[in-house]
């Protein structure tokens, strides 16, 4: 289904005038830009300027948006090749490729309802919007979604899915989130994939330091109302729309995830939620648990341009699954949420087309009231629900229970 609706849009934009081309991504709630693979060539152009001899942390010249480079400086290997322009299109489509394989490690839905959910969660504006730039999100996917599809098999391919994860962290970032599925391990073997991962880690940081820290002090950020979702909107939005002062931001950010935390992880505790859980395959509660950690580590971390909601797409199949199993109530609701989100652009689009028509006050309540603060309130109940989905399925793992067995046990048992 992926396949075929990117050769469309492929099709149509060989063939078909560029405002057709613009008119359809927009009924998507896309805003398509004259050529595809934008943010492809955000790391292409960085390449192609570092090669000679272009500072682009600080000015990237060969971007047509002249964009600043501010992606992990491990991306920067390739000016190591001779890229150029016309290396875009074959980049952004094996970006493409290694996501559509990614979509095939996807548990299966359980029943025909289930498929319905998740095709149109793949059909989403957030995943047309992740394509049509040929963001390197989708690369990440592909990497937390392999390493997911291995969470269940032998050790060797636990540690080759170790790998795929620490590398989607290090490439960027939020991602290394994922790292603590490596709890489900016994202690020998976690304390040598932790003190593995922390020594390349470190390693990396050690050889791109002057970049890392200048990519870290250039993090974009954009409209608290529009485009962008995370943790830092609500009191950012709120600071623009009623002219607070901008520490009330941060402040609101720091209760609300101190508050998502705690809520989250109670009810992750609950015996309803973590009974919920053993309802799921393992293939499902890989994919809930690397997927919830990837929202939760995107979400937090940052403002997120929409197409990174992709990453609700890995739990997608599981919270289906949820709807159908003897569940809590708000975890059976998850997959409709997830898909609304999925969909945040084009339904944000249509409350302000109908704002627009209303006008006034009306509209106003419409636009900020309906829209904006619907899309934060979805964010930060699914974020909260995904903190609980992720503390029910870590607290079984081995290493949680060879903790707290040691805090248990006397002090003369284990010496």
């Amino acid at each position: 289904m992926a396949v075929i609706v990117f050769c469309a849009m492929t099709a149509l934009y060989l063939e078909a005038s560029w405002p057709t081309y613009r008119q359809v991504l927009g009924t998507w709630g896309v805003r398509a830009w004259p050529w595809p693979f934008l943010d492809t060539d955000t790391v292409l152009s960085a390449a192609r300027c570092l090669r000679e001899g272009a500072d682009v942390y600080a000015f990237n010249p060969c971007d047509p948006e002249a964009r600043t480079y501010g992606y992990s400086p491990l991306w920067m290997v390739l000016a190591w090749f001779p890229v150029t322009i016309g290396w875009i299109p074959w980049v952004g489509l094996a970006f493409f490729a290694l996501f559509v394989f990614a979509l095939w490690l996807l548990p299966a839905g359980r029943n025909r309802d289930a498929v319905i959910l998740i095709i149109i969660g793949l059909l989403s504006s957030a995943t047309i919007l992740a394509v049509e730039r040929g963001n390197n999100d989708l690369v990440n996917f592909a990497l937390v979604a392999g390493m997911a599809a291995l969470m269940g098999r032998s050790q060797a391919a636990r540690l080759a899915g170790y790998a795929m994860g620490l590398l989607a962290g290090l490439l960027k970032f939020y991602p290394m989130l994922v790292m603590l599925n490596a709890l489900r391990e016994r202690p020998g073997r976690f304390f040598a994939i932790t003190a593995v991962s922390i020594v390349v880690t470190l390693l990396a940081a050690a050889v791109t330091w002057h970049d890392l820290v200048r990519t870290w002090m250039i993090v974009p950020q954009g409209s608290p109302i529009y485009e962008m979702f995370g943790a830092p909107n609500f009191g950012k939005g709120l600071v623009v729309l009623f002219h607070l002062p901008p520490p009330v931001g941060s402040i609101l950010r720091g209760v609300m995830t101190l508050a998502a935390l705690a809520i989250g992880i109670r009810y992750g505790l609950r015996p309803a939620t973590g009974a919920a859980m053993t309802q799921l395959s393992v293939r499902e509660r890989d994919f809930l648990l690397i997927g919830a950690l990837m929202t939760i580590g995107c979400f937090m971390s940052a403002q997120n341009i929409s197409y990174r909601t992709i990453n609700l797409l890995l739990v997608l199949p599981s919270l289906t699954a949820l709807r159908i199993v003897d569940a809590p109530r708000a975890l059976r609701a998850m997959a409709l949420v997830a898909i609304g989100l999925l969909w945040a652009e084009l339904l944000f689009h249509w409350i302000q087309a109908f704002a627009a028509i209303a006008g006034g006050t009306l509209g106003t309540v419409l636009e900020f009231g309906v829209g904006w603060l619907g899309r934060e309130i979805a964010w930060w109940w699914m974020v909260t629900l995904m903190i609980a989905c992720a503390t029910a399925l870590i607290r079984p793992l081995g290493m949680v229970d060879f903790a707290l067995g040691l805090r248990r046990q006397p002090a003369s048992t284990r010496a």
